[in-house]
């Protein structure tokens, strides 16, 4: 049985102190043809987004008047959602709309670039500020950017917008191990 105690837990559960949601930067590589500047940008200015979920279908065959599961196909039903705050230059929210526009122009109806597919990452940063784990989103194209709120209201706020951005399938892996703070004072 488990000695639940508070030293037990944080020398062997949470040895790292665990990791913090603020701790994170997004990459995007916009597609030929819109501004490159904008994706130094958004490293900055994504204030929020989500480390993706994974899921397995399910697929229930009858037995002998029972269902019994087994294993379907692995599923990207979500979207990517990055949440930027906006700068008076409009440099990210002016790419993706020329990103929207590449897909499909809103004049000619014509898309107007071969490759409009890119890659995103999410990097998680540990407490020195050093990379650890990233995710990266393959074949990622913008599906909504929202509107940014304009009001004689909002005051002492910056203004944000979100944007999602559909994916084929995301991969994971850990870039570093995480700074040992108990073991350095040793």
């Amino acid at each position: 049985m488990a000695n639940f105690n508070i030293a037990d837990f944080k020398n062997n559960y949470m040895k790292h102190g665990g990791a913090r949601a603020a701790l994170f930067y997004a990459t995007t590589n916009f597609p030929a043809g819109v501004d490159g500047a904008a994706a130094q940008k958004l490293t900055y200015s994504c204030k929020a987004s989500q480390l993706p979920s994974t899921v397995i279908g399910k697929i229930p065959i009858p037995f002998l008047g029972r269902k019994v599961n087994v294993t379907g196909d692995r599923q990207y039903e979500e979207e990517l959602q990055l949440t930027i705050i906006n700068d008076e230059d409009f440099l990210v929210r002016k790419a993706f709309e020329a990103w929207v526009e590449i897909i499909q122009g809103a004049k000619n109806n014509i898309r107007s670039a071969e490759s409009i597919y890119t890659t995103s990452s999410l990097v998680q940063k540990d407490k020195a500020q050093k990379d650890i784990f990233e995710y990266t989103f393959y074949n990622c194209f913008p599906t909504n950017i929202s509107t940014a709120e304009v009001s004689w209201e909002s005051t002492d706020q910056v203004q944000e917008f979100t944007v999602s951005m559909s994916y084929d399938y995301f991969e994971s892996k850990t870039l570093a191990e995480p700074t040992d703070y108990q073991n350095q004072n040793q």
